[in-house]
């Protein structure tokens, strides 16, 4: 074996003897103060046993009588030990080299009051056994040789104070080497023991220092994780702010978007993927909002607009309407005017057809007459006084015809004006259907029956101007007879006048007369047929104004008709015209609402709107079905 091994093995041994510093001090304190108490509680006993003598009843043991002195010295100086070894200023070692010197003297102090009896030296393995409790080989060291120099010393000194029996006394320090071997074995076990658990010590400490530097990994390694929890405490503490923040600015943009404001958007260019996304999706979502609410908004302005332009072409069309209803009016009264003057005139006519036959008649005598002249030419001379009054009698009557003549011309020029009257009535009438017409036609749909009216009434207007051209036709054919009929009666009556002038001067020229009786007659005869002709159309006229009679009380019945369709399409209109108003003030409100909201289309300032309401100008857009109001089921006003 190497002399390096041995030194090692002496070097472990002597490492792992005890010091008394694996003691902590609470464990030191405590068994330090056992180990006084103990001893301390044992001195009475000792005490009490120094003062036996004798023979001891219980254990038979012959007790040496111990001087008082020597009791209360031995005792006294165990105590003072006691005192002096609790004192805590003094360092540990020494204190308990102090209480081990005082348990060993209180063995050494039993062996002598017992006379040397080998069982009071139990003690001593007592104390060595105690003293092993402060782990320290100083006051172990105290013991054993203060076993070893008390035995050998006092052996020789005072044999009687150690041992009680011859071989002893004969050699104390024999007996006591023995006795200093006995508790050396036994101090040599305890050392073992002190190595056991030094080495268990070791072990555990080396264990635990193993487990401490487990324990200190696993501190290092929680650190680690702690300084890395932190750090990413302090990434989410961050993201949570950069959250916060952007969740604030997302909910004041949401805010603002909310509250009409649909310019703003979020910024979807953040670097949170989610909150990314969800700006987007918001994004989508406001541009579809601003999208419709910029419909809602064009599509209020065309209503407002339209129902604006409704509002105002209902009213011009009920103020056309209205003007309507008092021309279709005015023409039935017209018409009803008409019907009895066209009566009158009937009358009228049918009395210048039986004074224009009478005319005939009367003709047809004169020419019978003037036959019967030429006929009694020859009687002439004595008739001529006959013939001057036949020819007074005809001047008067020529007279009377022109003057019936005349009459019938004035009834002509009555005709002319009743005609006039017809033909401006007509014209209106066919303006008036013309506006009608253009009104109709404005109306789109619900005008047709007002467009069938202004048809009919245009109709008879035109039917109306046809029959007013023929009556004015007719009635200038029947001036230029009756204009010719007053200038031969004219002309006859000169002549007649001539004749009754002369007629008494001309007897002698009575063929002449003769003569110009034939001429006469056959002037007679023009007159007689032109009469004729003029009764015939006199009582075509007659019955021409009995048609314009009939189309007048036809023309009377349809306007009436017209102005009470009229009436009820002002009726109409006026309900139209409250849909309308009532349409462009739901436009308005809608068009109010929508502008509260802001678009990128307009100055988001520009809170005044596009539509004013149905009070505003009309505008150029035309109504359409769907943007016409509905008709309110309760028929009121706004």
């Amino acid at each position: 074996m190497p002399a390096s091994e041995p030194r090692s093995a002496i070097a472990r041994y002597v490492e792992n003897t005890p010091n008394g510093t694996e003691i902590p001090d609470e464990s030191f304190r405590n068994r330090h103060r056992g180990i006084l108490l103990f001893t301390a509680a044992i001195l009475p006993l000792v005490f009490a046993i120094s003062r036996l003598t004798g023979v001891e009843s219980v254990t038979g043991a012959e007790l040496p009588a111990i001087p008082m002195a020597h009791s209360l010295a031995g005792t006294g100086l165990v105590a003072a030990l006691l005192l002096v070894a609790a004192v805590p200023l003094l360092p540990r070692r020494l204190r308990s080299a102090l209480a081990a010197f005082a348990f060993m003297t209180v063995a050494a102090v039993l062996a002598y009051f017992t006379g040397g009896f080998i069982e009071a030296h139990f003690l001593y393995f007592v104390g060595v056994g105690v003293v092993a409790l402060y782990e320290d080989w100083v006051p172990f060291g105290i013991t054993i040789g203060y076993v070893a120099t008390q035995h050998s010393v006092f052996g020789l000194i005072e044999w009687f104070t150690v041992y009680n029996h011859p071989a002893a006394m004969a050699n104390p320090v024999v007996w006591g080497g023995i006795h200093a071997v006995g508790v050396l074995m036994l101090a040599t076990a305890i050392t073992f023991l002190w190595q056991s658990l030094a080495i268990q010590r070791q072990q555990a400490r080396e264990a635990i220092q193993e487990k401490l530097d487990e324990v200190e990994e696993a501190k290092r390694v929680a650190e680690d994780k702690q300084q890395e929890a932190a750090r990413q405490k302090e990434e989410m503490t961050a993201l949570n702010q950069a959250l916060e923040a952007t969740a604030t600015e997302f909910q004041t943009t949401m805010r603002a978007c909310a509250d009409g404001d649909l310019t703003q958007r979020l910024d979807d260019s953040v670097d949170n993927d989610a909150m990314a996304s969800i700006a987007r999706a918001f994004n989508d979502m406001i541009d579809d909002v601003e999208r419709t609410v910029l419909d809602i908004q064009s599509f209020a302005e065309r209503v407002s607009s339209a129902s604006t332009d409704v509002a105002d072409r209902s009213t011009e069309i009920k103020r056309t309407s209205i003007d309507v209803e008092e021309s279709v009016s005015e023409v039935a009264a017209r018409a009803e005017e008409q019907d009895e003057q066209l009566q009158t005139v009937a009358g009228e006519i049918g009395d210048l057809s039986a004074t224009v036959e009478e005319i005939a008649s009367s003709s047809e005598e004169v020419a019978a007459t003037a036959g019967t002249a030429v006929d009694r030419g020859n009687e002439g001379r004595e008739h001529a006084g006959d013939a001057t009054d036949e020819i007074a009698a005809i001047e008067s009557r020529a007279d009377a015809v022109a003057e019936e003549i005349t009459a019938l011309n004035e009834q002509m020029d009555e005709i002319v004006e009743i005609a006039d009257v017809i033909r401006g009535i007509t014209e209106q009438t066919n303006i008036l259907a013309l506006n009608a017409s253009i009104e109709a036609a404005n109306a789109d749909a619900s005008g047709d029956g007002f467009a069938v009216v202004a048809n009919e009434v245009k109709s008879l207007a035109e039917e109306a101007s046809v029959a007013t051209d023929d009556i004015e036709r007719r009635i200038e054919n029947a001036r230029e007879v009756t204009d010719g009929a007053v200038t031969s009666i004219e002309a006859m009556t000169d002549r007649v006048e001539t004749g009754a002038d002369t007629i008494d001067e001309t007897i002698s020229m009575f063929d002449d007369i003769a003569a110009a009786i034939e001429e006469a007659e056959g002037g007679i005869a023009e007159i007689s047929s032109a009469t004729d002709d003029q009764a015939a159309s006199a009582e075509e006229i007659a019955s021409m104004v009995d048609d314009v009679s009939e189309t007048s009380q036809s023309t009377a019945r349809e306007s009436t008709d017209v102005a009470e369709q009229t009436a009820s399409q002002v009726e109409s209109l006026e309900e139209t015209l409250e849909d309308a108003q009532e349409l462009a003030t739901m436009a308005s409100d809608l068009t109010e609402r929508v502008e509260s909201f802001d678009t990128t289309e307009r100055d988001p300032d520009d809170r005044t709107g596009s539509a004013t309401g149905v009070s505003g100008g009309s505008g150029n857009a035309s109504p359409t079905p769907s943007s016409a109001a509905p008709a309110r089921p309760d028929g009121g006003r706004d």
